[in-house]
């Protein structure tokens, strides 16, 4: 967290410098690395990294109307990544407003048959994860994994 801290700020230390030197802030957002200034418009592609958060936080400084967050890995609503929250809760904890709405790309008539499949579906996974996952509540779990490195060599279900 500090370090993410420390990147941030080094980023708005170094986009305050530029403006106040009439310079517009840009960072490489995008595939193609188009500056992001004023009156662009780039989505930024949503991934579990500081990368994502400094990208973001620089689309954000240049004063778009709007910055659109293209979702590559998808999530539920109720399954927000802890990055993805961390950016909802700063606008909700600095005045701004966080809703959900559907997508009008996907409000498209489906049919009621399509509907009745997806709930079908839905049902069975939710089975399932009580069926599968029900099994780990009599067990604690510990993770073992290469110092310096991270890597995890394995992990151990040991009963309670």
């Amino acid at each position: 967290m500090i370090k993410q801290v420390f990147l941030l700020a080094t980023s708005l230390l170094s986009t305050n410098c530029a403006i106040a030197n009439d310079e517009v802030p840009s960072t490489e957002a995008n595939e193609g690395n188009t500056p992001i200034t004023p009156g662009t418009n780039i989505p930024i592609d949503f991934f579990d990294s500081e990368i994502f958060d400094l990208k973001l936080g620089m689309a954000l400084i240049a004063g778009q109307p709007t910055v659109e967050v293209k979702i590559i890995a998808p999530f539920t609503v109720n399954q927000i990544p802890k990055r993805m929250d961390i950016w909802l809760s700063a606008v909700h904890n600095t005045g701004g407003s966080v809703e959900t709405k559907p997508d009008p790309e996907f409000l498209k008539d489906r049919g009621v048959v399509r509907e009745i499949i997806d709930l079908v579906v839905q049902v069975y996974k939710e089975v399932k994860d009580v069926a599968v996952y029900g099994s780990a509540s009599n067990y604690n779990l510990t993770i073992f994994y290469k110092p310096n490195v991270g890597t995890v060599t394995k992990m151990v279900f040991a009963h309670k």
